[in-house]
């Protein structure tokens, strides 16, 4: 289908190419002269296939509703180009932007996101998702209970984090901000009952990107907003805490379960 769309085709591009950047970052160190100037090289290319592909996405967007196959290679080039922020330095904010960008495509673009190639993103589909990781042996409704493994280690990276929200919530002056601080407040909640909701509550944590209004959405993600990007970045942590009620899976489901957590939209 890539080769179909120049923005989907650049997206990919833009996305292999922040990978292999970062990657050379962290394997090779043994010629920082050298490793520098590849690196340097990927990061331009990168960073010119993702201005193509915006560019090239906005004038296909300009046209309104999509086709169905047009609205899957739209939301495919969102997606490629959201998970290539999290490769990029000081990506945070293209990030959410782009997180933002998905539910713009989906809600205004795609004839109908249910019936989409990438409906297993929608509520229902990640509700169906995550319950296929839960063991079928366990209490029903419930997770594995913290002490059964290393509890005391784990309530007490849990009761930080508590701590530290705690400390932020002192920092958040309006309305998007306490909202988004008390729905990861109540993700950690969940995680310390062990609940499998904490699961669905936290990949529903990214949709309030996508619900924010415009005015709200730009005051939240602007780099200027101190107390949001603190915010965001116990976001990003909040992954490793739900994490925590995965411990009696295998390697395999840990996997899938980081699969559907990193990006809910």
């Amino acid at each position: 289908m890539a080769h179909e769309y120049d923005f989907l085709m650049h997206a990919v591009l833009a996305l292999g190419a922040s990978h292999l950047s970062l990657c050379s970052t962290l394997s090779d160190s043994s010629n920082p002269a050298l490793l520098s100037s590849g690196t340097g090289v990927m990061e331009r290319q990168a960073l010119g296939h993702r201005v193509r592909a915006i560019r090239a996405l906005n004038d296909k967007l300009s046209y309104g509703r999509l086709s169905k196959v047009d609205g899957d290679a739209a939301f495919a080039a969102m997606m490629a180009l959201t998970f290539q922020a999290g490769y990029m330095v000081d990506g945070m904010g293209d990030f959410v932007a782009m997180v933002r960008g998905c539910h713009v495509v989906a809600d205004n673009a795609m004839p109908s996101f249910p019936d989409s190639a990438f409906r297993g993103f929608s509520g229902p589909g990640y509700v169906s998702g995550f319950r296929s990781l839960l063991q079928p042996d366990q209490h029903p409704g419930r997770l594995p209970r913290l002490e059964d493994v290393r509890e005391a280690e784990r309530r007490e990276v849990l009761d930080g984090f508590v701590a530290s929200l705690r400390d932020v919530g002192a920092l958040c002056g309006s309305v998007c901000e306490v909202e988004y601080l008390a729905g990861m407040k109540r993700v950690v909640g969940l995680a310390i009952a062990g609940s499998e909701d904490a699961y669905l509550e936290f990949a529903a944590m990214y949709n309030r990107l996508g619900e924010m209004s415009s005015d709200d959405f730009v005051r939240f993600s602007a780099a200027g907003n101190h107390a949001a990007r603190i915010l965001l970045g116990h976001f990003f942590l909040l992954a490793q805490v739900v994490e925590m009620i995965n411990h009696r899976r295998g390697r395999s489901r840990e996997g899938r379960f980081r699969a559907r957590v990193t990006l809910a939209c």
